[in-house]
């Protein structure tokens, strides 16, 4: 049940959510932003109609009276008498209008005065900026009410003229360099409060205090603070002499004058025998020496040592956050790690007899890391951290991994040892004590015992006696992690793996305190399981308390985004965003597949929320991402009165509260989903459950309650929960069942089912979501997904974050050992929802079952093992910790694009084949050399020269892209690796101007085609090698050095570009304008109808290029000229001579002395396996005759994108296929929103397709003049939905189809004639431009097209120069083919339906008509015959 809260109207009104809420009352000076408030409550309760109607739209009387009714709820009573006898809520609206702003003329004279304040408007004395600029947008705010608008160039040119004088010199930069015009007035206040910030940094800074008012300290303060009874002191200056340490307070510097009780000028006794420098030189008994205060010298001379100036090094702060670096390391080369330990003296640690030597561990506090030699000890190990460590005798060694240790302790409680460098050549094992510390432990020295504390828990580790040399000494058995699945018949291992691999202290805890219901007392050792190993291994730094706590519910949330996660959910999701209430710790959890969705989440979230705590939320705290600060965002905030807290930029620690409840989060669902295996699209349902569970279990922030008892009132009961992931038998309820059916069916536990008390479960056959309460567990047994077809068992699952950095090459791959158990029996399921059908789920607190929870007989088990891992404390929230990717924790994790359908196989095969990354390809020879040919093509090329970075520029970062070049039949052929500049980032006006480049089209390349095979030419195809390399840059760019190929001993340098690289967004421009250069050079000449074409020549001379970016297309009557064009170009260019042309953008030719043909089977088979159809039976039509697809508003959707994507491949296939051109047209009107009606005519198609896989175009030989000659036709209102035609046309040089043409009109026409007539009008275009075209590229007169028509009404009507009363309709640009037919260009001719060949552009044709279409079209099978 809704709460309303306190104060609020006895019948609220409801939102589209069902939440209560009351409308805001007028008062004389509110206005503005109550009309804003209302109009947006009444467009959510869709009433806002009766006052602004659409136009043409009646007003429905019982929405008028609602809206009336919830307009006079915000009225007072004086309002409400003057509006009461008004008939309609718009003129109640209007009324108030009137009332508050004016008629016209008042209006007018409010909008004058208002101008006049702006003009006014100056920042006052002690407003902040951001004061201001509020004032200046509530300005404007004011004059769009008044029907005026102030432009964002007129307010932003208000805040330059009338900020204070310390921004003049910004202003005039930014005035000089950017254009004022176009700048946002955000934009211009931040660029106002960033230069304000750097201001007040350096100002504080030179005056002794930080930018946040902290005081800073000398050295000399600072010692101080550590002096007891003022003898002892901790700084490096305790070990001096008490003379060296008394003369810093002798006095002044003595060139004062006398102040204080050192020497001014003469005030100290001279010391004749001291100050004489002998032989008659000067005396200097009156000089003082500024290093040691005494006279004689100059400080140059002192022989003391050099005293260390005061200065102001260390800020004074309360809550200043812990160092996360190591001390003594140093920046990291491009080598490895080097760490410098001249305090260790491996000598001096060898082991006594006594114990075995691997086991003993010497505790040292001059070591800065934990390290080893026995690589046996390590539970994980990471090889690619290599490095080597110096020693204070001299020596190096060799790093080689650093890992993780487990050790048994004496209770049974296990303790894990994190970061130890693996040293082979080390004979001893030590622990670093400062990296104890940095990690969560406390160290404690007093008399001959070392003393080791784990703070959380509060638990003493370790107690060791010095030895008689003065070393610490223990010796640590190591202790291995436990198998969950063998151990789950203990109530102790089955409620750690049901809660989430939480660990004991926290089970502990929940029955002790009684924090929650439904869990036995559990008293274990604090042990960890494999899976808690691998999925929650992190390092722990200092929490530090947080200076404010919320005391109220929603009085602060914390909001985060995590993602974007590979692989996507089963529902395309591949985000979660995480709310904390910073009260309660309670979350909510909302799965998104974008980052835009998040506004759309945090919208439903509210209501929800508010509803539920009967408050308001007040404060909302989150980083800077682009999702939070968006206009939308800012003004649902702004218009809900919730205060926004940004974090600086680059300070995740300031929302720390989410940040470590992200952690938390993760580390909870990668053991959920390592624990039994789940695979790793899963993530979604594995996060969804962790919130759930972490809402219920005790957190250190929330001392003995748990959140839910904090957000609810009541104690949680958890004795419903299993373990995720393990198999749940459900009850199967398929009415009118037979007596020998199942009478259950296995399936996946996932949870508990939001909002109703039922469980979550999964069936991996169908792929569907399942809600039962008669559920019967193995909770000891997992599914075993490897016997499904197309599952894929990896449980990973990879966060990509920006500025984290991807694992080095080498790094190795742990797979986890997978649970293989009979496959359980398959019965008949009963129905279940998809799993894609819910795009976000919420973890809310109205949909807890834990005061009901379902009837769940448990049954189980032993069973085998699950994988390795290790384990961390998820109980504590607090502190600014940042969250860490899987990438950074989990280096060897690999990167797992899974496979939804079982046909996909393929697919991902070919996929994984291409590395998608440096990392990948590291290590393979293959692509090394293909790296190292690019490499040597841009440095041939003289591509770029290394230089340092000048001040006001940013490099642009590099990427290497591979690709396998193959033949027709797949085979590779090529390893291609090409370096991509991230040219996404480049900006217009800075780094480019101009980015267009033209290309051939394809109709273009086909018309040549058609002139070779008609003149029985040769074909030659050319590529340009790193073509883009070759295109000269006029801006100024500079680029990072490629990965893997950065010089050693200039990391810090960059690349200053001279030519273009791909992917810079002006390198097509650049490489397409040397290429015209040259080709012009050499004699060519471009063609004005087609720019991507170029001719040299007549006759027996002529040679015709087409230029697709780097292809090259040649042919001509003359080989020899072929020949000599080649050798011209090589000489130009690096270039490939691939020989006659044989494969072409992913077209195939095939020449001979018939011919030409065309065809593109490996693409069409490509096409049928991406999409499972390789194994469909083949139809004889691509489109049912008469079909009529419509949108189908009625229809069950279907996945638009996979739609969108299988069109745009069919889309590809028409180039070569004009039989395919009428059935994908009508299938691409309905991509808005595809139903499963549209699927099934799109997979009829892909059935047509499989039964002509090997269909292709062909272009005869011939003797004869280049005649052309076109077809068109149209149907009439074909379109069921706007009832407007379908054009088709087709044109041929000679006999060869070189240009065809399905399209829906723009215009609904009223008759076959009109309809004909305006088909026929956009064929003439485009038979001008082919009777262009082949004129120019032969160097012929122009001939006159021939087009053939079947109505003749539509003939006599192109024919006819008298407008007619059936023509004087049709818009005038259809009447441009009377002018063709009056000028000569094109010769209309009748022609019967039977011969027309444009027939199958507008309609589908039965099997027999459909054979005979493809014949006249050209089409053939061109399968290689088999002798």
């Amino acid at each position: 049940m809704a709460l309303v809260p306190a104060g609020a109207a006895a019948d609220p009104a409801r939102g589209s959510s069902g939440s209560a809420f009351s409308y805001p009352q007028l008062t004389a000076t509110n206005y503005t932003s109550w009309c804003i408030r209302v109009q947006a409550m009444m467009e959510d309760q869709g009433v806002w109609d009766a006052i602004e109607p659409a136009a043409g739209v009646a007003v429905d009387p019982r929405r008028d009276k609602k809206s009336k009714s919830h307009l006079l709820q915000s009225l007072p009573e004086d309002l409400l008498m003057q509006v009461a006898k008004k008939r309609s809520a718009k003129e109640v609206w209007d009324c108030l209008k009137t009332r508050f702003v004016g008629a016209d003329r008042v209006r007018e004279a409010r909008l004058q005065t208002l101008k006049g304040e702006f003009g006014a408007m100056v920042m006052e004395p002690g407003e902040t900026l951001d004061q201001y600029a509020g004032r200046i947008t509530a300005m404007s705010v004011r004059h769009s009410v008044l029907g005026s608008t102030l432009s964002d160039s007129a307010i932003v040119k208000k805040l330059f003229d009338t900020v204070p004088e310390k921004f003049i010199s910004l202003v005039a930069g930014i005035e000089q360099f950017y254009e004022i015009d176009n700048m946002p007035f955000e934009e211009a206040v931040g660029r106002l409060k960033a230069y304000e910030e750097r201001v007040r940094k350096k100002k504080a800074a030179a005056g002794g205090v930080t930018a946040d008012g902290q005081v800073l300290l000398t050295q000399a303060e600072w010692e101080a603070r550590f002096r007891k009874d003022g003898s002892e002191s901790s700084s490096p200056q305790k070990n001096k002499p008490p003379s060296d340490r008394g003369n810093r307070a002798q006095g002044g510097r003595g060139r004062g004058r006398g102040h204080g009780g050192g020497g001014g000028r003469g005030s100290a006794p001279r010391n004749s025998g001291a100050g004489g420098s002998g032989g008659g030189g000067r005396d200097k008994s009156h000089i003082k020496c500024y290093n040691c205060e005494e006279f004689g010298h100059y400080s140059t001379q002192c022989p003391h040592p050099k005293k260390k100036k005061v200065e102001a090094h260390l800020a004074q702060t309360d809550d200043a956050n812990p160092a996360l670096l190591l001390a003594v390391t140093e920046d990291e080369p491009a080598s490895g790690l080097v760490v410098h330990e001249e305090r260790v003296w491996p000598q001096l640690l060898l082991a006594d007899s006594g114990a075995a030597t691997g086991d003993i561990w010497f505790l040292d506090n001059g070591a800065s890391n934990h390290m080893t030699g026995d690589r046996a000890k390590f539970r994980d190990l990471d090889v690619s951290i290599t490095g080597s460590v110096k020693f204070g005798d001299a020596s190096t060694v060799k790093i080689q991994g650093k890992g993780s240790i487990l050790f048994s302790c004496k209770n049974g409680d296990q303790w894990l040892l994190q970061d130890v460098f693996y040293i082979p050549s080390l004979c001893c094992n030590m622990v670093s004590l400062g990296q104890l510390t940095e990690t969560g432990h406390r160290v404690v020295m007093d008399e001959d015992v070392l003393e080791v504390f784990d703070k959380s828990p509060l638990r003493l580790v370790m107690r060791v006696r010095r030895t008689p040399n003065r070393l610490y000494r223990i010796e640590l058995k190591l202790a291995t992690p436990v198998c969950l699945l063998t151990r789950m018949d203990e109530p102790a291992w089955l409620w750690h793996a049901r809660l989430g691999h939480v660990n004991f202290q926290a089970m502990k805890l929940l029955a002790d305190k009684g924090m929650a219901g439904g869990i036995p007392a559990i008293t274990h050792p604090n042990q960890l399981c494999q899976a808690c190993l691998v999925a929650k291994q992190i390092r722990q730094p200092f929490p530090a308390t947080a200076n404010f706590r919320a005391e109220e519910p929603l009085e602060l949330l914390h909001i985060d985004l995590c993602g974007p996660i590979t692989p996507t959910t089963m529902a395309g999701n591949r985000y979660f965003m995480l709310i904390v209430d910073d009260f309660s710790r309670w979350m909510w959890m909302f799965v998104i597949k974008t980052k835009d969705q998040a506004l759309e989440a945090f919208t439903k979230f509210k209501p929800l929320a508010e509803n539920t705590a009967g408050r308001r939320i007040k404060t909302l705290r989150s980083d800077r991402g682009g999702e939070f600060l968006s206009g939308e965002f800012a003004q649902l905030c702004e218009q809900a009165g919730i205060q926004r807290h940004l974090t600086a930029p680059y300070s995740p620690q300031q929302n720390g509260v989410v940040e470590r409840r992200n952690r938390s989060v993760m580390a909870m669902a990668r053991s959920l989903m390592k624990g039994m295996s789940v695979p790793g699209r899963f993530w979604g349902e594995a996060v969804r459950h962790a919130v759930y569970l972490l809402n219920r279990l005790p957190t250190k922030a929330m001392g003995d309650r748990t959140p839910f008892e904090a957000w609810t009132g009541r104690k949680p009961q958890l004795g419903h929960l299993r373990v995720f992931g393990c198999i749940a038998h459900a009850k199967i309820t398929t009415p009118n069942q037979k007596k020998l059916d199942d009478r259950s069916a296995p399936y996946v536990y996932l949870g508990v089912e939001e909002g109703s008390k039922a469980h979550r479960l999964f069936d991996p056959r169908c792929g569907r979501i399942h809600v039962s309460r008669d559920v019967i567990f193995e909770e000891n047994v997992p599914w075993q997904w490897s016997v499904v077809a197309g599952e894929q068992n990896s449980t990973e699952f990879t966060v990509e974050e920006d500025g984290v950095d991807a694992p080095p090459a080498g790094a190795p791959a742990y797979p986890v050992p997978r649970y293989r158990a009979p496959s359980p029996a398959v019965p008949q399921s009963p129905p279940a929802s998809p799993v894609g059908a819910s795009s976000s789920l919420p973890t809310s607190p109205q949909s807890s079952p834990s005061s009901t929870p379902p009837s769940t007989p448990a049954t189980g088990s032993a069973g085998p093992v699950a994988s390795p891992g290790s384990g961390g404390d998820l109980r504590s929230d607090e502190g600014p910790v940042r969250f860490r990717s899987l990438e950074d924790i989990m280096r060897e994790a690999p990167r797992v694009d899974l496979v939804e359908d079982e046909h996909d196989g393929d697919a991902l095969l070919a996929e994984m084949e291409e590395p998608s990354s440096y990392r990948e390809a590291a290590g393979q020879p293959a692509w090394e050399n293909a790296m190292a040919q690019e490499l040597q093509a841009i440095e041939k090329n003289s591509t770029w020269a290394l230089t340092a970075l000048p001040a006001g520029h940013k490099p642009i970062g590099l990427k290497w892209v591979y690709k396998l070049k193959k033949n027709t039949a797949g085979e590779v052929i090529k390893h291609k690796a090409r370096l991509v500049a991230k040219g996404y980032v480049q900006r217009q006006g800075v780094d480019f101007e101009e980015v267009f480049a033209p290309v051939a089209r394809l109709d273009t390349v086909r018309v040549i085609l058609a002139i070779a095979a008609d003149r029985r030419w040769e074909v030659h195809h050319l590529d340009v090698k790193s073509a883009f390399l070759n295109g000269d840059l006029e801006e100024e760019v500079y680029v990072a050095q490629p990965e893997g190929f950065v010089k050693r001993g200039e990391e810090h340098l960059v690349l200053r570009l001279s030519k273009a690289l791909y992917g810079l967004r002006q390198a097509p421009r650049a490489w397409n304008t040397r290429l015209d250069k040259c080709l012009k050079e050499l004699g060519f000449a471009r063609c004005t109808q087609e720019q991507a074409v170029y001719t040299r020549g007549k006759g027996q001379a002529g040679v015709i290029v087409g230029v697709y970016v780097d292809d090259l297309i040649v042919t001509g009557e003359n080989p020899h000229e072929i020949a000599m064009f080649k050798q011209q170009m090589m000489g130009e260019f690096e270039m490939s001579d691939l020989g006659l042309l044989s494969y072409y953008l992913g077209i195939e030719v095939i020449q001979g002395e018939n011919g030409i043909a065309i065809k593109q089977a490996a693409y069409a088979k490509k096409i049928l396996s991406q999409f499972g159809m390789q194994g469909c039976n083949p139809t004889s039509i691509p489109m049912e005759p008469r079909s009529l697809l419509h949108k189908d508003a009625d229809g069950n959707p279907i996945d638009a994108t996979e739609y969108r994507r299988v069109i745009g491949c069919l889309r590809y296939l028409l180039h070569t296929r004009p039989d395919l051109s009428y059935a994908v047209g009508v299938a691409s009107r309905f991509m808005e929103r595809p139903t499963t009606m549209h699927l099934k005519a799109v997979k009829m198609i892909l059935r047509y397709l499989k039964g002509t896989l090997d269909s292709g175009l062909v272009f005869a030989s011939g003797s004869g003049s280049l005649d052309i000659t076109g077809f068109t036709d149209s149907d009439l209102a074909g379109d069921m939905d706007d009832r407007r035609s379908t054009g088709g046309m087709a044109f041929y040089v000679n006999s060869s189809l070189v240009s065809w043409c399905s399209q829906k009109q723009k215009t609904v026409a009223l008759s076959s004639c009109e309809a004909e007539f305006m088909a026929a009008t956009a064929a003439a275009c485009h038979a001008l431009w082919l009777r262009a075209l082949l004129s120019e590229m032969m160097g012929t007169e122009a001939k006159r097209v021939k087009l053939f028509v079947d109505n003749k009404s539509a003939i006599a009507l192109m024919k006819n120069p008298v407008f007619h009363g059936r023509s004087k309709h049709i818009d005038t640009r259809y009447h441009f083919i009377r002018e063709c037919v009056e000028s000569g260009q094109i010769l209309i001719e009748f022609v019967r339906s039977e011969e027309q060949r444009a027939d199958a552009m507008t309609k589908g044709l039965p099997a027999a008509k459909l054979a005979t279409a493809r014949h006249l079209l050209g089409v053939r099978d061109l399968r290689p015959r088999q002798d």
